[in-house]
C-alpha cells in the first residue's frame, strides 16, 4: 500500500432552502454537511412546530364547521315543524272565519226576526243561545288569527336564523379551506425540511466511487444511496485497468489535500481471490490523476493515468470528497449485490 497527497476545494457553495450556510473559506466538506445537518435539524423543528399550530387551527376549523352543520340540520326540522303547524292554524282560522260568519248571520236573523215579530220567530232564550254562540265563533276566529300570527312570526324568525347560520357556514367553510391549505403547506414545508436534514446527514457519510472498464462509467454514491453516475474515457479500452482500491486516510496539516492510500491486487492472486471490496466514501477533494512515478505501484498508478474525468463531474465530487472517501478501479461492473438502494458499490473479483 503506497500513499499520495491530493490538492482539495474547498469551496462549500451550496445552499439549503435558497439560503447559503455561513462558512469560512477553508470550510471542507464535511464541516459544510455538519452545518447543513445542523441547519436542516432547526428547520425540521420550526416547520414541525408550525405543523402543529396548522393541524391544531384545522381541528378548530373543522368543529366549528361540524357544529353549524348541526345547528343548521337543527333549524331546518324547526322550520319544518312550524311550517306545518302555521299551515294547520291557518285551517284553523279559515274554518274559524267561516263559522263567525254563519253564527253571526243567524244571530242577526234571530235578532231580526224577533224585533219585527215575525212568524215563526224564536224565543228571546234561544235567541241568546245563538247570540253568544255567535260571540265564542268570533272570540275563537281571534284565538285562531293570533296564533296564525304567531307561527308566522316564528317562521319568519327560524328562515332568518336558517339564513343566518346558511351565511355563518359559508365564511367558517372559506376558513376551513385556508385552513386545509395551510396544514397542506406546512406539512410539504415539513417533508422538504425532513428531505434536507436527510441529504445532509448523507452528505456526512462516506462517499464511494467505482470506475468500470466495462462500463466505461464513473459510480458514485455516499451513505449506501446513489448520487450519479457519468461517462469517463479511458484509453487503451482493450487494456485491462486491473482491480485497485483508493483511499483518502488523512489530510496535510495546512487542511488543503488529501493523503490517498493505495491497495492493488497482484496479478498474480486474482485466481485464488473471491472477494468483495467495499468502499465508503466521504470527501471532496477533486481527483488528480497526475501521480508521480514513485507514487503507486506502476498498475496503481498507471490505471488512474489512463482514464480522464470530465470537469463537470470532477466538480461534483469536489462538493462531496473527503477523508473516508474511497475508489475502486476495476476491470469490472459493479457486482450484483450492488442493489439500487441500500448497498455500497462492490466488485467480485474471480
Amino acid at each position: 500500500m503506497q500513499s499520495i497527497t491530493e490538492p482539495v476545494k474547498s469551496d462549500a457553495s451550496n445552499s439549503v432552502n435558497s439560503e447559503k450556510i455561513p462558512h469560512e473559506n477553508t470550510l471542507n466538506p464535511y464541516q459544510y454537511a455538519e452545518q447543513m445537518k445542523v441547519k436542516a435539524v432547526n428547520e425540521v423543528l420550526a416547520a414541525n412546530k408550525e405543523l402543529k399550530d396548522a393541524v391544531v387551527q384545522q381541528h378548530l376549523k373543522v368543529e366549528d364547521v361540524t357544529s353549524l352543520a348541526a345547528d343548521l340540520k337543527k333549524s331546518q326540522t324547526e322550520i319544518a315543524a312550524i311550517q306545518s303547524k302555521l299551515s294547520m292554524s291557518i285551517k284553523i282560522y279559515d274554518e274559524a272565519v267561516d263559522r263567525a260568519k254563519i253564527r253571526s248571520q243567524e244571530s242577526e236573523q234571530a235578532q231580526i226576526d224577533l224585533k219585527e215579530q215575525r212568524t215563526g220567530a224564536l224565543p228571546q232564550k234561544k235567541i241568546d243561545l245563538i247570540v253568544k254562540a255567535s260571540e265564542k265563533a268570533l272570540a275563537f276566529k281571534e284565538a285562531a288569527l293570533t296564533d296564525k300570527k304567531m307561527n308566522e312570526a316564528a317562521l319568519a324568525a327560524a328562515k332568518t336564523k336558517l339564513d343566518n347560520l346558511t351565511k355563518l357556514i359559508s365564511a367558517k367553510s372559506l376558513d376551513l379551506s385556508e385552513a386545509d391549505r395551510r396544514m397542506t403547506e406546512m406539512t410539504n414545508i415539513a417533508n422538504a425540511a425532513k428531505e434536507r436534514e436527510k441529504l445532509a446527514r448523507q452528505r456526512m457519510a462516506p462517499l464511494s466511487m467505482m470506475i468500470s472498464r466495462k462500463d466505461q462509467k464513473i459510480y458514485v454514491r455516499q451513505g449506501l444511496i446513489p448520487v450519479f453516475d457519468g461517462p469517463v474515457t479511458i484509453r487503451d479500452i482493450g487494456s485491462p485497468l486491473g482491480e485497485h482500491l483508493y483511499i483518502a486516510t488523512t489530510t496535510t496539516e495546512d487542511g488543503k489535500s488529501l493523503k490517498w492510500s493505495a491497495l492493488s491486487l497482484p496479478q498474480s492472486d486474482k485466481n485464488e481471490v473471491d472477494e468483495i471490496i467495499r468502499v465508503k466514501l466521504e470527501s471532496r477533494s477533486q481527483i488528480n490523476h497526475q501521480l508521480s512515478d514513485n507514487s503507486f505501484p506502476s498498475n496503481a498508478s498507471e490505471a488512474l493515468e489512463r482514464i480522464e474525468i470530465s470537469q463537470d463531474v470532477r466538480d461534483r465530487l469536489a462538493e462531496r470528497l473527503w477523508v473516508g472517501s474511497s475508489m475502486i478501479i476495476s476491470d469490472q461492473s459493479p457486482s450484483s449485490e450492488t442493489g439500487n438502494d441500500g448497498t455500497d458499490l462492490t466488485v467480485k473479483i474471480h
